[in-house]
């Protein structure tokens, strides 16, 4: 099964990398495998184990055998249950009711993102009235205003056993708020609620600060992003002065504002529960942090306090600072991205000479710069109760470095130090990594992004104090001096097995120094040195280090100029005392016919290589190979890509193919093997009965080699992955294919046998609209295949329609790329009637047609109806204002699309607007790309307030789209710091 999975992916690997096609994609290929055998594991365990306590389960493996078993076990304590589709929801629901009505051992459910709606939370809910489940996550769903409020609040009223509830991200709003509000005033049992991100308001703030009054079980609120602002923070203000069981309050991004603040701050003198309080990005402004200063003098009951993003200044520092010095209870402070300068890092440092009780302390982004990073090196000399101090991004440089450095010889608490993004250069990186020498207390260092270069300190740090298993030097410009340091280390360390010196430009000197350490060290399994120029004779030097090393499982030598000389000695060394290399990357290294012979000749001696990629070499005569081939046992993949094989070298190779019987995979793209070398591999194809992928991609086959594939096709049995881009196959050649994949035409009944093929590249082949209407008729009777690449074929009208056809009767594609067709707005109509009955097609590909308005608008009415499609590429179709509405009215109620692609589609400041306003209404997009439209400031703008609103998505391109400096501002505002 995991060879299986394995084949499948890196055949489509190869076929979406092709021409830039998308890649988030490629997980979701073997998940029907993966879930397949997930789901017999899951029913195994939950047959036969004494005490599975926890279990997750998804759309694809909550079967009947696995609610069976289900409903029977009396050990599963928590359950996980995600599901997305909406043909799956009731089914899943009413599996759920009857293990809820039936299992009397589960105290915590999880439902969260799931997007269920309020009829759907109230069946369930009807049933937990008198279960025992104590922890209920609801997060992410679509229990919307006063309706679904008021269904919780009856239910919190009646529950007696629920403790913790997550109901974040519903979008309850105002309604839904005060319902809970009032049911809070009624429970006696939840412990802890998060209500994060469901617009309440500030009046809906006020409800639940009235109810903190009352309620009298409650210990911990999260609040976060409710736009609760001043009044909601001093109505809160106001609870925590009456309320005696609350310990743990977040809430961040609410624009308390410095009045709120205020309140809050002369709540907590006054208050004598809470220990965790969270006010981050809130613009407390620095009234608010003095009021927060003068609080902490007096309260005596908070540990942790998170005050991130609240551009407190150099002054509120300072009164934060001198509270500090008197506070005696504060354990955990983030004062993150607060611009407090180097006056109130000095101030903070003085704090830090007194206070006896802080352990974490995040000063991070608050441009300390020299005279704060020294003043708080000083300080660490003197403290003896800080764990974790952070400070990264603070423009600390190598004398900061050293001062830090000198601290940390003395300090006795200090567990974690982050210096990441300063400036510490190779001095202070040099005193840092060195004192790690000394210090025994530090556990860990973070020097990332400093510029540290020489690796000499790190290696000596290495070899004293820490023992890794893994080092990544690759990209660090290594000395002479830096490579005789790491060779001196290497002999010494017992842990290292693996080792990437990638991109270091070592040169032949500094590479037999690496030679040399292979020679000494046992432990090493894995050395990369890509691209390091060794040359001949560091070719050689690491061919001698062979045959002494036994460790060694894994060897990269790639685009290392070796030549021919350096590819003979490393054959030699692979034909007599190495006995322990799996994999050998020699790609792009000149080793020419006399090199590549020796190579492919050490193959028949050596008895354990089982990977050997050779691509780029200028091998051609393969008859060496082909000998090789016929009498080695082990070797599974090879990659002979770029190595300019015409006809002759194919037949060979194809003799070869007949013979052999453990090669799964098989790479020629970019050689010239042409139609006869095509028709010999075919004829291959017919007899080999191990071969699983093959690419062919850009070999000038052309239609006798084509119809020769096609033949083969009938007869091989094994065959999962067959790339046959760029070949100039056309019409005829098309037809052929199309006649092999479905069992029809001329071949049918030989193509019958072959169900083995999932994924075929056939772009830019000019299949014209024949070809595709071939293929199109295939589609319809097949029923393995999962992806096809049918770019740049000029499919046209007639070729576009048969697709369209054949996607309402085919149930097993998952990927389709159409790109650069020639497809217009009635393509498109019959496109769009296409997802609305196919139920299988996860990826569409449309970029670079001429769809249209009426064909956009097509697509976003499909969007409608469609429930698996999740990635929808339409870059370059000219869709206009109108269908970049239409899409937007789609995107509002579509619950499935991760991933849109809208790029140079004239749509202007308007549909710029409707897009931001689907934005902020849609919870499943992930990724769009609005780039060359025209949005200007306005369209910039309105994407800027949706981006305060939406939660899901991560990835936005707006590139050229003319949003002045104003569009920009807000852009950049509204993007979460």
């Amino acid at each position: 099964m995991s060879h299986l999975l394995t084949i499948i992916y890196m055949s489509v690997r190869f076929w979406l990398a092709s021409e830039g096609c998308e890649m988030r994609e490629l997980n979701k290929i073997p998940l029907e495998f993966e879930n397949a055998a997930e789901s017999t594991l899951i029913t195994m365990l939950l047959r036969t184990s004494k005490n599975p306590k926890s279990l997750y389960l998804n759309e694809i493996i909550f079967n009947q055998l696995i609610y069976e078993n289900l409903y029977k076990n009396t050990t599963v304590a928590s359950m996980y249950l995600c599901m997305i589709r909406d043909d799956f929801k009731s089914k899943a629901i009413d599996a759920l009711v009857k293990i809820l009505y039936k299992k009397s051992t589960l105290t915590s459910l999880n439902l969260g993102s799931n997007k269920l709606e309020s009829g759907e939370i109230k069946i369930i809910l009807e049933v937990l009235y008198k279960n025992t489940v104590n922890s209920l996550n609801l997060n992410g769903n679509r229990i919307f205003d006063s309706e679904g409020g008021k269904l919780l609040s009856r239910f919190l009223c009646k529950n007696t056993t629920l403790t913790s509830l997550n109901l974040g991200r519903n979008i309850l709003r105002l309604e839904g708020g005060i319902a809970l509000a009032n049911a809070l005033c009624k429970n006696s049992t939840l412990t802890i609620l998060n209500l994060r991100s469901n617009n309440l308001g500030s009046e809906g703030g006020k409800a639940l600060a009235d109810a903190l009054c009352k309620n009298s079980t409650l210990t911990s609120l999260n609040l976060e992003n409710n736009y609760l602002e001043s009044e909601g923070g001093k109505a809160l203000a106001d609870a925590l002065c009456k309320n005696s069981t609350l310990t743990s309050l977040n809430l961040s991004n609410n624009k308390i504002g410095s009045e709120g603040g205020k309140a809050l701050a002369d709540a907590l003198c006054k208050n004598s529960t809470l220990t965790s309080l969270i006010l981050g990005l809130n613009n407390l402004g620095l009234e608010g942090e003095k009021a927060l200063a003068d609080a902490l003098c007096k309260n005596s009951t908070l540990t942790s306090l998170n005050l991130y993003y609240n551009k407190i200044g150099p002054e509120g520092g300072k009164a934060l600072a001198d509270a500090l010095c008197k506070n005696s209870t504060l354990k955990d402070w983030n004062l993150n991205y607060n611009r407090l300068g180097s006056e109130g890092g000095k101030a903070f440092a003085n704090a830090l000479c007194k206070n006896t009780t802080l352990t974490f302390l995040n000063l991070g982004l608050n441009n300390l710069g020299s005279e704060g990073g020294k003043a708080l090196a000083d300080a660490l000399c003197k403290n003896s109760t800080l764990k974790v101090l952070i400070l990264h991004s603070n423009n600390l440089g190598s004398e900061e470095g050293n001062a830090l450095a000198d601290a940390l010889r003395c300090n006795t608490s200090l567990t974690l130090l982050d210096l990441r993004s300063n400036k510490l250069g190779f001095r202070g990186g040099y005193a840092m990594v060195d004192t790690l020498c000394k210090n025994a207390i530090i556990k860990n260092l973070d020097l990332r992004y400093n510029n540290l270069r020489g690796v000499e300190t790190i290696i000596d740090a290495i070899n004293k104090k820490i023992m890794p298993t893994s080092l990544d030097l690759s990209w660090s410009g290594l000395s002479l001096e830096e490579v005789k340091i790491l060779e001196y280390a290497l002999c010494k360390i017992t842990t290292i097995t693996s080792l990437d010196l990638t991109w270091n430009k070592l040169g032949c000197e500094r590479g037999k120094l690496i030679a040399d350490v292979l020679s000494k060290n046992s432990t090493l399994t894995h050395l990369n040195l890509e691209n390091n120029h060794i040359r001949s004779e560091g070719g050689k030097a690491l061919a001698d280090a062979l045959c002494k090393n036994s460790t060694l499982t894994s060897l990269n030598l790639s685009y290392n100029k070796i030549g021919s000389e350096g590819g003979k000695a490393l054959a030699d060394a692979l034909c007599t005392n190495n006995s322990t290399l799996i994999n050998l990357n020699l790609r792009s290294n000149y080793l020419g016919l006399r090199g590549g012979y020796a190579i492919i000749d050490a193959l028949c001696k050596n008895a354990t290589l089982k990977d050997l990629d050779i691509h780029d070499n200028n091998l051609r005569g393969v008859e060496t190979i082909v000998d090789a081939f016929c009498k080695k046992i082990t070797l599974t993949s090879l990659d002979l890509s770029s190595n300019g094989l015409g006809p002759e070298e194919g037949k060979i190779l194809a003799d070869a193919l007949c013979k052999i019987t453990t090669l799964t995979s098989l790479n020629l793209t970019w050689n010239n093997l042409g139609p006869e070398g095509g028709k010999a591999l075919a004829d291959a194809l017919c007899k080999n009965s191990t071969l699983t992928s093959l690419n062919l991609n850009y070999n000038n086959l052309g239609l006798e080699g084509g119809k020769a594939l096609a033949n083969a096709l009938c007869k091989n049995s094994t065959l999962i992955s067959l790339n046959l881009a760029r070949n100039k196959l056309g019409q005829e050649g098309g037809k052929a294919l199309a006649d092999a994949i479905k069992g029809g035409k001329v071949l049918a009944d030989a193509l019958c046998k072959n169900s083995t093929l999932k994924v075929l590249g056939l772009q830019t082949n000019n299949l014209g609209s024949e070809g595709g209407k071939a293929i199109a008729d295939a589609l319809c009777k097949n029923s393995t295949l999962i992806g096809l690449n049918l770019r740049r074929n000029n499919l046209g009208s007639e070729g576009g329609k048969a697709i369209a056809d054949a996607l309402c009767k085919n149930s097993t594609l998952i990927f389709l790329d159409l790109g650069y067709n020639n497809l217009e707005s009635e393509e498109g109509k019959a496109l769009a009637n296409a997802l609305c009955e196919n139920s299988t097609l996860l990826s569409l590909n449309l970029r670079y047609n001429n769809l249209g308005s009426e064909g956009g608008k097509a697509l976003a009415d499909a969007l409608y109806k469609n429930s698996t499609l999740t990635s929808l590429n339409l870059i370059y179709n000219n869709l206009g204002l109108e269908g970049g509405k239409a899409l937007a009215n789609a995107l509002c109620k579509n619950s499935t699309l991760t991933s849109l692609n809208l790029a140079r589609n004239k749509l202007g400041q308007e549909g710029g607007k409707a897009l931001a306003d689907a934005i902020s209404k849609n919870t499943t997009l992930t990724s769009l790309n609005l780039g060359l439209n025209s949005l200007e400031s306005e369209g910039g703008n309105a994407l800027a307030d949706a981006l305060y609103k939406n939660t899901t998505l991560i990835s936005l391109n707006l590139y050229d789209n003319n949003l002045g400096s104003e569009g920009g501002k807000a852009i950049a505002d509204a993007i979460p710091k």
